[in-house]
């Protein structure tokens, strides 16, 4: 595939957010572009860490599975994300978890020898990745709090509305499509509910017109209902 420029093709939003135009183009000559299918694995727990990953377009799951089976999705990842947030300038480093495409990906690669390089030859590159990891590690622990204190109902909307605002598109007054790539299983392992859960609070919400089906892995939700 022809590679592309993240300058255009990626919001400045997460790593990127804040960083000069030069810090993205020196980041830029160092990746490749590489496309997954829906479901495919991208790294497997434990595995070697030997690559870093930005997400161009698509969506992306790191999950835990116990030895039956069970899925537990800590993070859904879409367009702007950079993932895993581990093993910066350690020699012996692993994935943290599983990686896989919840739909037809196209992500931006950067080997960890890279990204050492950009860090050594770039203090504020490497300056500026500390700080976001920080707000994504209290993004974390706020996740496993409401987990604890909110419904699940509350947690769905929550992550509809992140999904909305990272990469939405508006397509009609208040309402948002978004491509999330998703299936009712995906969201009740984010979650740790049944189908069941989900599929019972996605219908409330059809029916009180703060939601609506767009197609397959896809929905619209109307933000402010939403936020009501």
């Amino acid at each position: 595939m022809k590679k592309v420029i993240l300058l255009i093709h990626l919001r400045p939003i997460g790593w990127l957010e804040g960083l000069s135009e030069a810090s993205v183009q020196e980041i830029e000559t160092k990746g490749i572009i590489k496309e997954f299918h829906a479901k495919e694995s991208i790294f497997l727990n434990g595995e070697k860490l030997t690559h870093y990953y930005f997400v161009i377009k698509g969506s992306v799951a790191i999950y835990k599975q116990n030895e039956e089976g069970k899925k537990w999705i800590a993070s859904l990842l879409s367009e702007g994300e950079f993932f895993p947030h581990v093993g910066f300038n350690q020699t012996k480093s692993v994935y943290p978890g599983n990686a896989e495409a919840l739909s037809d990906s196209v992500l931006f690669v950067l080997s960890k020898q890279q990204m050492n390089t950009l860090f050594n030859k770039y203090p504020t590159i490497h300056e500026h990745l500390t700080l976001f990891l920080t707000v994504k590690n209290q993004e974390l622990m706020t996740r496993f709090s409401n987990s604890v204190l909110e419904t699940a109902s509350d947690q769905l909307i929550s992550l509809l509305k992140r999904l909305a605002s990272e990469s939405g598109e508006k397509v009609d007054g208040d309402w948002i499509l978004i491509e999330h790539g998703m299936t009712v299983q995906n969201m009740a392992e984010y979650i740790g509910v049944t189908q069941e859960t989900i599929s019972r609070i996605l219908h409330q919400l059809y029916r009180d017109n703060k939601a609506k089906k767009a197609g397959q892995k896809k929905i619209c939700v109307n933000l402010k209902l939403l936020k009501s």
